[in-house]
């Protein structure tokens, strides 16, 4: 195999060679097909700063590149084919290849609706981008949860790393860091879920009554909010699997003792952040589920099973309001069974709460799952685009589900939280397949908007193909471009009904 690539390299190297000397002699400039290495920078045209993760793709085919965290970029392509530049917020450039070397500027997208960039001030000054609603960045309260909900421009999920009960890094991601709330930032999100463990024997002092978190731990989970809460963005901290010590258990034979554990677990986490303004906002749970035969229940849940997601929701309201300071009004989210959007619409009570208009209804959403969570599997959605031609699980059945909730709670007063939503990456090169990709992002992120639902999306941490990743967690650089741009497109072109 050696020897014969070295033959073909030497036979390719002399037929260009020959071909230069054929055009030289007769002035036609022919120029070879073959491929050459282009490389250069690509910077934004307000401040010249290099722009990071900008996507450079060969136009008519499926070979792309992204900059690094200079603005750099390498590509294969061969000379008089057209490179296509474009950026969150920037207008799209196509410029022909005549070298190997190619500097691009972007500016700004003219439509002020599409303008997405973020100003990153020194340290104390935070992050704020140009298109985020207006509102207070200090620690005022009293915002309402449709107040809240009609500032929150996109969300952002911190997934995989601080629900883990062993640990932080136990699946794999880097500890969470200031550089990755400053990239989460400059790319345009402006809220930040943080799924937390609490309860699992790691983070307690004893599994046992009073159930005393460590103050380690609590330490930490203040550090990382306040990395969040300091660059201007709200933040929503919840508990999160963790072990399935209540996620698990929702029954009645179970349920008063899980209950008990969680409002001791809730009266802690309220106290530590009772002084914290409206931008911090408390997620009672996650998916809460039962166990049935020993499998875990994804399916509709029994009058038992309601009864106990009621209870668990329930509890988490009285414990934070018995605490007082900002807690009184603070902003609550209460989750469905699995939080499934269905399962909110017919099968979970609102829980009473001394404080008028502070409650959020959580659901999220991953239909049609052999696209959003089997890379090998469905690879393309989007009925209206052409990219399938099957119309079970698009767009017409996003607006059904989206549409009543948009009924049933954001028209009464409730907003929506999307808490998750998403789809793995289903190829990194594939220039059709990641269209689709961002369409589907792209969709989902607006419809929900059009629907008084808050887009929070869900990042696992790595970006690669079958995974949800759309940052390097270690320095926040974006690394899956095209999810992010669909995502803020989204943001951009949908608005809240309220």
């Amino acid at each position: 195999m050696e020897k014969s690539n070295k033959r073909k390299s030497w036979i390719q190297t002399l037929g260009r060679q020959l071909l230069a000397g054929v055009a030289l002699l007769v002035g036609a400039g022919i120029m070879s097909a073959a491929p050459i290495k282009v490389t250069g920078t690509v910077t934004s045209a307000q401040d010249g700063e290099p722009l990071i993760g900008a996507s450079v793709f060969v136009v008519g085919t499926t070979t792309g590149a992204s900059t690094d965290i200079d603005g750099n970029y390498t590509i294969n392509a061969e000379m008089g084919q057209t490179l296509r530049f474009s950026y969150v917020g920037m207008n799209s450039r196509e410029i022909k290849v005549t070298g190997s070397k190619l500097d691009v500027v972007l500016t700004l997208n003219a439509d002020k609706n599409a303008t997405l960039t973020v100003t990153l001030t020194q340290a104390g000054g935070g992050a704020a981008n140009s298109d985020w609603p207006d509102y207070p960045k200090g620690d005022e309260i009293g915002e309402t949860a449709t107040e809240a909900a009609g500032h929150i421009y996109a969300g952002w999920n911190i997934g995989n790393t601080m629900e883990v009960p062993a640990g932080e890094t136990g699946w794999g991601n880097p500890m969470v860091n200031q550089a990755l709330i400053d990239g989460v930032a400059k790319a345009g999100f402006n809220a930040v879920r943080i799924p937390l463990s609490w309860g699992a024997a790691q983070k307690l002092v004893a599994d046992a009554e009073p159930w005393t978190i460590k103050e380690d731990w609590l330490n930490r989970v203040k550090e990382v909010v306040d990395y969040c809460y300091s660059r201007g963005l709200y933040v929503i901290i919840n508990c999160h699997w963790d072990g399935g010590w209540l996620e698990l258990h929702a029954n009645m034979t179970d349920g008063p003792a899980v209950a008990r554990k969680e409002a001791a677990i809730w009266t802690q986490i309220a106290y530590k952040f009772k002084d914290y303004g409206q931008r911090l906002i408390f997620a009672g749970n996650n998916e809460i589920r039962n166990t049935r035969n020993g499998n875990e229940w994804w399916g509709e849940p029994n009058a038992d099973e309601c009864e106990a997601v009621d209870l668990f929701n329930q509890t988490f309201v009285d414990a934070v309001r018995a605490t007082g300071g900002n807690n009184a009004q603070r902003n609550l989210v209460v989750q469905s069974y699995c939080c499934n959007p269905w399962y909110a619409l017919n099968k979970t009570a609102m829980p009473s709460d001394p404080a008028q208009n502070h409650l959020m209804m959580e659901v999220h959403f991953y239909d049609p799952f052999n696209y959003t969570h089997a890379a090998d599997q469905d690879q393309y959605w989007g009925y209206r685009k052409g990219y399938v031609n099957n119309n079970t699980d698009q767009e017409d059945h996003v607006d059904d589900v989206f549409g009543r909730l948009k009924a049933k709670f954001a028209d009464q007063g409730i907003p929506v939280i999307l808490g998750e939503y998403g789809t793995t990456r289903h190829s990194g090169t594939d220039r059709t397949i990641m269209d689709s990709e961002q369409y589907y992002v792209e969709y989902i992120t607006k419809a929900a908007k059009d629907n008084g639902i808050v887009p929070i999306y869900w990042d696992n941490g790595e970006s690669r193909v079958g995974m949800f990743g759309l940052f390097n967690r270690s320095n926040g650089n974006v690394v899956a471009t095209h999810i992010v741009n669909g995502i803020m497109t989204g943001a951009t072109n949908g608005k809240y009904p309220y």
